[in-house]
This record gives structure tokens, sequence and C-alpha cells, in this order.
């Protein structure tokens, strides 16, 4: 049927035009009132020849048109198959990629399990490498959360809780350490939750610049002496029951250290968890021995060190929270029960903070700010407990351990 309507068409436009060319003129030269015979005949055969020319002119028009939409079709045609052939070739291509990127993932990731640390050192780094370069086409990275869960993994594999002689002897290695990196760098943006949970993390380095990685991260039941968190975003990071105490990390060298005061501070910071300048708002430090653990220019709004002991530990110039730079909606760290043996306070803005039946044996509070308006109901005191005399004179003093 529609073969047979493109042949009626053009029959029908040729009779029409053959009507026109041959009526159209002798009615117009009739309008002439022209009298002469051979006159009129050539006054109507130049019209013919007018619309003749003009007709022919709509023909070739026409059959360009035509021409030129049958070429359009079939250029469209064309066009849409090589779409579909390079469409075909490039999704071979990244299948192919995608296979053999597989592949390199699958055969680091066995490296991974060799007993040379350098060789799973290479094997952590081909890792990142293959996380940090390989975009899916929706722009995301399809290897890299498995990439920041094979670090995961592997920090978790290592290390040996059960090591003896001072902890600090036995820190990690450059496998675990490069590990660590890995992880603050490819979780940078914080694609998921850290969990390293009962993890030996002695001497390790979390550090690097404007990381997420260890937003609310686990560190519970980690071993984590002589481990540098400074300047780290921990915001919600839970440390309770975590081990970091200064005399645990030097072990049989305690003793010797604690009776030369110079020779501790010279060398606490080897020994010691390093939170200086770290961002700890609601963090959690709930029954933790973190004795001598540095917290100088924290912030540590909403903090919770509940019954923790923090002898030794350094505050100076720390921010409790509940200001314009450092707060958690209005909440300041509280240290009810905790012990503040020698801990020091200066610099530390300690209004409306719990510090009720704390042991505050030789601390430090006398450079302190607002200590006034702390809360010390319950505490204990020592000879050498550095507070205001209004505030000593309703204290007890503690009781000897």
């Amino acid at each position: 049927m529609e073969s047979t309507s493109w042949i009626i068409v053009p029959l029908v436009g040729l009779l029409a035009a053959y009507i026109v060319w041959w009526f159209v003129p002798p009615c117009i030269v009739n309008r002439f009132g022209i009298t002469d015979t051979k006159d009129k005949a050539d006054v109507t055969d130049n019209y013919r020849k007018t619309i003749g020319q003009a007709l022919g002119a709509i023909v070739l028009i026409a059959t360009f048109a035509w021409t030129f939409y049958k070429d359009r079709e079939a250029i469209d045609l064309s066009r849409a198959q090589f779409k579909t052939q390079t469409d075909q070739f490039f999704e071979q291509q990244r299948q192919a990629r995608d296979q053999f990127i597989n592949q390199q993932f699958i055969a680091a990731s066995g490296l991974l399990k060799e007993k040379s640390v350098s060789t799973r050192i290479a094997a952590l780094y081909a890792i990142e490498q293959i996380a940090e370069s390989k975009q899916a086409s929706d722009g995301r990275n399809r290897y890299l959360i498995p990439a920041i869960r094979a670090a995961i993994g592997f920090i978790m594999s290592i290390g040996d809780a059960s090591q003896s002689g001072n902890p600090i002897d036995h820190p990690i290695q450059g496998d675990a350490q490069s590990a660590i990196s890995i992880l603050a760098n490819l979780n940078l943006n914080h694609q998921i939750d850290v969990d390293l949970r009962k993890s030996y993390l002695v001497g390790g380095d979390f550090r690097l610049r404007d990381t997420k990685a260890f937003v609310v991260a686990n560190f519970q039941g980690a071993r984590l002496y002589g481990a540098n968190f400074s300047g780290l975003d921990l915001t919600g990071a839970k440390f309770d029951g975590s081990y970091m105490a200064d005399w645990e990390a030097y072990g049989t060298e305690w003793e010797k250290k604690i009776a030369n005061p110079d020779d501790y501070e010279n060398t606490r910071q080897d020994y010691t968890v390093n939170f200086a300048s770290a961002t700890l708002k609601d963090a959690g430090f709930d029954h933790v021995a973190m004795g001598g653990a540095s917290f100088i220019e924290s912030c540590l709004a909403g903090a919770r060190f509940y019954e923790t002991d923090l002898s030794r530990a350094l505050f100076k110039n720390a921010n409790l929270g509940n200001t314009a730079n450092c707060d958690l909606k209005g909440k300041k760290a509280h240290f009810y029960k905790a012990r503040l043996i020698e801990a020091d306070f200066s610099g530390v803005d300690v209004a409306e903070v719990n510090f009720a039946q704390t042991k505050l044996t030789k601390a430090r509070f006398m450079n302190a700010i607002n200590v006034d308006r702390a809360n010390f109901e319950g505490a204990c005191i020592d000879e050498k407990t550095e507070l205001p005399a209004s505030i000593l004179k309703d204290l007890q003093r503690c009781a000897s351990d």
C-alpha cells in the first residue's frame, strides 16, 4: 500500500502541472484583449515557457530535497552503526581492562601474606595505586572501598600483643605503617568508618593533614603506646579500654625513668600517645589508662574521661569546648572520677568542666582560666596540688593508693 501511494502522488503532481502549464496561459492572455491570432499565440507560448521553467525549477528543487533526505537517512544510519560498533569496542576494552585490573588487585592482595616486609609494602602501595587511578564510568572508584578494607584488614592482622619486654621496643613494622598511611590517604573523605579494635598499633604514626579517615574510628582495646595522632580529626573516635599508659610503655624501665623527672620529660614523646592539636570532639576515653598523654592545644568539646587515668597528662592550652572554634552543642569535656595526678591544665579555660570526685594529687591548675567556675565537688588533693586557696580549703586530702 505504501509503495502504491508513492507512485500515485508523483502522477497526480505531473497531471496538475500539465493542466497548469496548458490551460493557465490562455486564460491569462484572454484578459489582455489581443485580437491578432499570431500575437496571441506568441504571448501564450511565452507564458507556457515561463511556467514550464518555474515547474522545472520546482521539480529540480524537489528532486534535490528528496535526494538530500534519503542521503541523510543513510548518513544517520551509518553514524548509528558506527556508534554501535564504537560502543561495543570500548565496552570490550573496558571489560578487558577491568579483568586485568582485577587480576592485579587479586595478585597484590595475595602478596600481603608473604613473609618479606618489603614485599608486603610493595603490595600495599600497588593496591593504593589501583584504588587511586581506576575510576568507573559513573565517576566512582570501584576499587576504593575494597582497598580501604584491605588496609584495615592488614593492620588488624599484624602485631603480637603477647611479646615479652617493653612494648615500645616492638613497634609496628614498615608494612603496618605503610598500611596506616594508605588508609589515611584513601579514606581521606571518610568513605567508611574505620574499625581497628584490639589492633596492635605501637608507635603508629596516623598523621595526614586534612584527612577525615579516622572520624568516629574505633580504637577500643587497641595497643597505642607511642602512637601519634597529632593534628588529626578524631571527632567521635572511641578509645575506651585501649592501652596507652606511660608506665606500661616504659615497662621495666619505668621505675628508673620516673625517679628522674628530667629523663622522663626528655623521652616521654617516644612512649606516650600524642593528641596535640587534634580534634577530639565527642571522643570516648572512659576507663583508659593513658598516663603521660599529650592533649596540648587539642579540641576536647564533649570528650569523655570517666574513671580515666590521666596521670602526667598535658592539657596545656587545650580547648575543652563551648567556644566558637571548638563546640559540640555546648558540651564541655568531663573528667568525672578521673585520676589527674600531676596533670597540667596551664592555659586551659575550665569553666563549667566537671572534675567531681577526681584525684588531683600534684595537679597543676594555677595557670588555668576560670578555675573558680569548675566543679571540683568530692575531688581530693595533696599538699602539692596547685589550685587557688579558695578551692583548696573545701577539698579533702587523697587517701594513699
